[in-house]
């Protein structure tokens, strides 16, 4: 889902985006979050102004929770996302309920399980 740069603009400096940007650069470096097309800048866009779950941390979401659900959405995009995986349930809904991911009863992703797909194994450069 994209957004059109009219919706992006409306909401860019918001408390909303100022809270989640504070948080994503404790799990990234500011280049890789500017860098356009990087799969970190990719999963901050995604976060700021497509994610359906719309999370906020000035409200209902913590910074871990913020952060869990970033470096998820860089694995997808570093991974060559829906390109690479076919049908899949990433970026929709609750980050636990996705494939291939797996969550404590705390909603704390523990393990991807992601070793039958070849083309989405990870080196440490594919890593927030």
């Amino acid at each position: 889902i994209v957004r059109s740069g009219r919706d992006k603009r409306n909401s860019r400096g918001s408390p909303r985006e100022n809270a989640i940007k504070a948080i994503l650069v404790t799990a990234s470096t500011p280049e890789a979050l500017s860098t356009e097309g990087s799969p970190q800048f990719r999963a901050r866009e995604w976060l700021l102004y497509d994610d359906a779950l719309s999370l906020n941390p000035l409200v209902d979401a913590t910074d871990g929770r913020v952060v869990q659900r970033f470096a998820l959405a860089t694995v997808y995009f570093a991974t060559g996302g829906g390109n690479a995986w076919g049908d899949n349930n990433w970026m929709v809904g609750d980050e636990c309920d996705w494939n291939f991911v797996d969550c404590n009863e705390y909603m704390e992703v523990q393990a991807l399980a992601l070793g039958k797909y070849p083309s989405l194994r990870l080196t440490e450069n594919d890593l927030p």
